[in-house]
């Protein structure tokens, strides 16, 4: 139920969906209605109820884009809306009066409620702890009672950083919370007992800062690090009380478009206030107990602790220790707090004890020197230089600090984005010092991720032509600062930074970004997380499936061409100069090398080439294209069309083309692969010799691959290969004499190809001949044959002809126009290539037939050896090639073609018989034997058979029969020619081979030469001890 996919997550539902949706799958899940009932993890099924709620409410936000993380969570109108929908359906004592709110009256019971404590775990699990905390601010005081009564036992669940910045939040609020009851006032029956019970709960809270099992300890073996948690706790501790007493003198303002947000009333029910006497006391008392709290966490600090805290840098500011940031603490503390507060018996103990460990700041730097307050004042103020200062303390961030940065960002010149920029970046590169045990991890991430929102809102704040100048010289500082090694460990810290997700989500819906609002939030990610955010937007522009149904147009793509252009580092590049830096620290650090440093350095460096730069659209558009091809072939040749314009064709084709064609097979598509040979027909010239030699390098290595797999189609196989074969021709055309290139060691290409392996300086490429093809593979086959092998072998053997055989197999491996060029070679051959014994085209043109009936019967009978539809490509080869023959005397020529149709097609009779495609043949025959001398009629029948037999390609993949003496002889032929190609061969296997291969030719033989009644046990017992020995072999 939780894991089934809840609606498709490309479309922003609204809210009113979420709560629907909610409501459906909470009714299944609480059928029983127990979730009203919980109370803890008591029993196995309460745990697994939590967990399947806790779980789907987290798919529930995601799908419906509500956000769970971020600095300003707590002013974000769909993460408020649905933490609020939560509160009307919870079993709160006075969640019945929430029904008479105005606006959110109608959610209140809606489905089955939660009990107050699985609420909290349910917030928990979504990361709702600011909310929560906001909250206390806003709601009626009863309500706010029952949410803190049930927090105690929820605290346990959070981890400590967590807990930590819940308690320094919620607790400083529930003391405001306080004094706006004389403020403000509340809806509730007892405002004099309900504050109480306020106060009683604050203290509650409090108590946790001392409570043991808070530190969790536990978690932190090494005595060093439970002592820096000490003084994290510390540190947030004298932070909170301050926030706290601090607040009694303030006049405490609620923003309103916060109040609007989190409004939530009892109806018309009046407010009441707290009156002045009430809230005097009810704060005396809480400040003895903030006081106390502090004194018993600063009594426990030893000597040990204390020195150990120089061993650790603050978390907060890393330039200086954490025994210095909490002197400091401590003097703010003193300082703001000793008019007021000095004739509390209390706070004199406890003044005593910070002063001990207090540290005042250096009179040096002003602004650096100055307490948060201070500098949220100056911030307020709309001081530059203070908002800056407190963009540099970002780890020591609450939410008034981001109040008081938000009220003038606008403010902050260009010159102070682009130091904020490195700034960030600076805290990005350094190497993560965090464990699972470290006080800063996880939150270090928020707290970076709360610095690039705020300098979000300073960025889109800035002209136009300023932000751009800021992201070109941002990108070239970054793309500059990457190593090959550190890049991918830097890129993972932006993202979980800058989610890309969170763009993801923004450009779905804004896939136009040509308005200045849009181009800005564009150009700021681009700032932050450049490569995935450019990548995103280059999958757009292809129509890559990962975003279906989202373009970016080219005229918007066009806006970012500054960037596109920037320069940088190719992957291969940069792997080679962080090799190069490896080597060269390493020959630092030996001595014997340290000493023919000196003399070997300037050689070493004389022969390296300098690393070669690429557009960084093209760096972008390379790691899209390694990834298993999903994109669109038309969109990518119209960003390559763009790409044109400023990149060399050398620089696409290195760093996108080879790559891809370097690819497994199995990664992309024969569509694809079609797509690639496309756009480089169209890139004639402008290669660089480098460029150009391994272009045809990897051209070939995929032309031996097309040559040796089966399981392609012939018709796409062909198509494939006339691409490949028409790109390498330009490609050699432009080779230079002076620059000869080494072709691919294979003989599949040796033999196959049609280009020669060699070429005169001032000839053009021309193409193989059919008796040059088998001149190489019978030099091929000799050079597997030693003296020795050849006196093993039966007569006859070493003068042996190969040549039938290798045409059959060249016709399985062909193009239609290789086989029509073949068949007029061989028609002029006279007697060159074949031996007939009247030496005339006709006689030639049996041979052909026959040969090409005798293919077909080995694809019948051996499917797995062949293409899916050979059958069927030799058949209209054979149809096209036939009427095309020129010769004087045609139509006695072509009655003699018929006549070798009607004798050669009969070879098929006794395999064809075994298939489903029996009656076609049939049919086939009897059409043939309708017209004897009629070859018109004849080609049309062997079309209709052409046409059956491709409706049948699956069926045809498998043949059920025995297998006919012919057919075993020419599956012995094939083995024995791919034995001579293949590199790999074994030469003792091509001997076993070749003696099976006369073996079975003898048998052949002597069976022609018996009677024309032959003994049908001796037939028999030949043919199947040979389909035996084959059918083991071929196993």
């Amino acid at each position: 139920m939780v894991d089934q996919e809840i609606k498709d997550p490309e479309t922003l539902a609204s809210i009113e969906e979420f709560y629907t949706d909610l409501q459906q799958r909470t009714v299944v899940l609480d059928s029983e209605s127990s979730f009203k009932f919980i109370t803890s993890r008591s029993t196995e099924k309460t745990c697994t109820d939590i967990q399947n709620l806790c779980t789907l409410m987290e798919k529930l936000c995601q799908i419906y884009y509500i956000p769970t993380k971020g600095a300003f969570l707590r002013k974000t109108e769909l993460s408020v809306k649905a933490f609020i929908y939560l509160i009307c359906n919870t079993n709160f004592a006075s969640q019945y009066l929430l029904a008479d709110d105005v606006r959110v009256g109608h959610l209140v019971d809606i489905q089955p409620p939660f009990s107050p404590y699985l609420f909290i775990e349910i917030l928990w699990r979504i990361r709702f702890d600011d909310l929560l905390a906001e909250s206390i601010l806003h709601f009626p005081l009863d309500l706010c009672n029952e949410i803190l009564e049930v927090l105690p036992r929820c605290i346990d669940l959070l981890t400590f950083q967590r807990a930590s910045k819940f308690l320094s939040n919620i607790v400083p609020n529930i003391y405001k919370k306080l004094i706006l009851l004389r403020n403000n006032g509340s809806q509730t029956k007892d405002i004099a007992q309900n504050s109480k019970k306020l106060a009683g709960n604050f203290q509650e809270l409090l108590s946790q800062f001392n409570n043991v099992k808070f530190l969790k300890l536990k978690d932190v073996p090494k005595k060093s690090d439970r002592y820096r948690r000490y003084g994290i706790l510390l540190k947030i501790l004298i932070q909170t009380v301050r926030m706290c007493v601090t607040s009694r003198s303030k006049k405490i303002e609620i923003p309103k478009d916060m109040e609007n947000l989190y409004k939530l009333t009892f109806g018309w029910q009046l407010y009441e206030k707290l009156d002045d006497g009430s809230l005097h006391e009810t704060l005396s008392e809480i400040n003895r107990e903030l006081f106390n709290a502090l004194l018993k966490r600063v009594k426990e600090i030893d000597c040990n602790i204390y020195m150990n805290w120089t061993e650790h840098d603050d978390e907060d500011n890393s330039s200086m220790t954490l025994q210095r940031a909490i002197g400091l603490e401590c003097h703010f503390f003193i300082e703001n707090t000793r008019d007021e507060y000095g004739d509390v018996a209390e706070y004199g103990h406890l003044l005593e004890c910070l002063q001990q460990i207090a540290s005042k700041p250096d009179p040096e730097n002003n602004i650096e020197s100055m307490d948060l307050t201070d500098l949220c004042h100056g911030a307020k103020e709309g001081r530059r230089d203070c908002i800056v200062a407190l963009f540099r303390r970002y780890k020591d961030w609450d939410d008034s600090t981001v109040d008081a940065i938000d009220s003038n960002i606008s403010s902050l010149s260009k010159e102070d984005c682009e130091q904020l920029l490195e700034h960030l970046a600076n805290e990005l590169a350094q190497e993560p010092q965090e464990d699972s045990n470290s006080d800063s991890g996880g939150s270090s991430t928020e707290k970076l991720q709360t610095y690039s929102l705020c300098l979000a809102k300073a960025l889109v704040a800035q002209d136009i032509g300023d932000l751009y100048e800021i992201t070109i010289k941002s990108i070239m500082r970054s793309e500059d600062r990457e190593v090959a090694d550190a890049e991918q460990q830097q890129q993972q810290q932006q993202q979980h930074v800058v989610d890309a997700s969170d763009f993801e989500r923004f450009i779905t819906h804004n896939s136009s970004f040509s308005s200045a609002k849009n181009l800005r939030a564009v150009l700021f990610y681009l700032c932050l997380n450049t490569r995935p955010t450019l990548k995103i937007l280059l999958k757009m522009s292809i129509g890559h499936a990962d975003y279906p149904g989202v373009a970016v147009s080219h005229d918007d793509l066009m806006l970012l061409l500054p960037i596109l252009k920037i320069r940088t580092h190719s992957k291969n590049e940069s792997l080679v100069e962080s090799l190069h830096a490896k080597c060269s620290e390493r020959e630092e650090g030996s001595k014997l090398l340290n000493e023919m440093r000196y003399l070997n350095k300037k050689r070493l460096n004389q022969y390296r080439k300098s690393p070669s730069s690429v557009s960084l659209v093209i760096r972008v558009l390379r790691e899209i294209c390694e990834n298993e091809p999903a994109w669109d072939p038309n969109c990518l040749a119209w960003l390559l069309q763009m790409l044109y314009e400023f990149c060399e064709p050398a620089e696409i084709v290195g760093e996108i083309f080879i790559p891809l064609l370097r690819c497994t097979p199995d990664k992309y598509s024969t569509a694809f692969f079609k797509y690639f040979l496309v756009e480089l027909y169209k890139l004639k010239g402008g290669y660089t010799p480098d460029c150009r030699n391994a272009l045809i390098r990897e051209l070939e290595i995929k032309l031996d691959y097309l040559y040796k797999s089966d399981h392609l189609w012939r018709y796409c196989r062909e198509e494939l290969l006339l691409l490949a074969t028409a790109v390498l021709e330009h490609l050699f055309c432009e080779v230079e004499p002076d620059q000869p290139y080494e072709h691919l060691d294979s003989n599949y290409l040796h033999v196959l190809q049609p280009y020669p392996t060699t070429s005169a300086e001032d000839e053009p490429i021309y193409r193989l001949t059919l008796l040059e093809a088998l001149g190489r593979f019978d030099q091929l086959r000799r050079s597997r044959m030693t003296e020795e092998d050849c006196e093993q072998l039966p007569d006859g053997a070493t003068s042996y002809s190969f040549t039938e055989d290798f045409l059959r197999y060249v016709f399985l491996k062909c193009t239609r126009e290789q086989f029509i060029q073949y068949g007029n070679e061989l028609l002029d051959s006279a007697g060159e290539i074949i031996d007939c014994a009247d030496n005339s085209k006709q006689a030639y043109c049996d041979a052909l037939v026959r040969l090409t009936f005798e293919t077909m019967l080995f694809c019948l009978e051996f499917p797995q050896c062949t293409a899916q539809d050979s059958l069927v490509f030799l058949v209209n080869c054979l149809k096209e090639f036939l009427p095309k023959v020129q010769i004087p005397k045609k139509d006695a020529f072509q009655k003699g073609i018929c006549r070798s149709l009607d004798k050669h097609a009969i070879i098929l009779r006794e395999s064809v018989a075994r298939t489903v495609v029996a009656p076609t043949y049939d049919y086939l025959i009897m059409a043939m034997d309708e017209h004897p001398l009629h070859l018109t009629h004849k080609l049309r029948a062997l079309e209709m058979f052409s046409s059956k037999c491709r409706s049948y390609t699956e069926p045809l993949r498998t043949y059920a029969g025995s297998h006919t003496p012919l057919g075993l002889r020419l599956w012995l032929a094939h083995d024995l020619v791919q034995e001579v190609l293949d590199k790999q061969g074994n030469s003792e296997i091509f001997m076993r081979k070749l003696a099976d291969y006369f073996k079975t030719e003898q048998q052949q033989r002597q069976q022609q030469q018996v009677d024309e009644e032959p003994s049908t046990t001796t037939t028999t017992t030949t043919t199947t001890a040979t389909t035996s020995s084959i059918t083991d072999e071929t196993s």
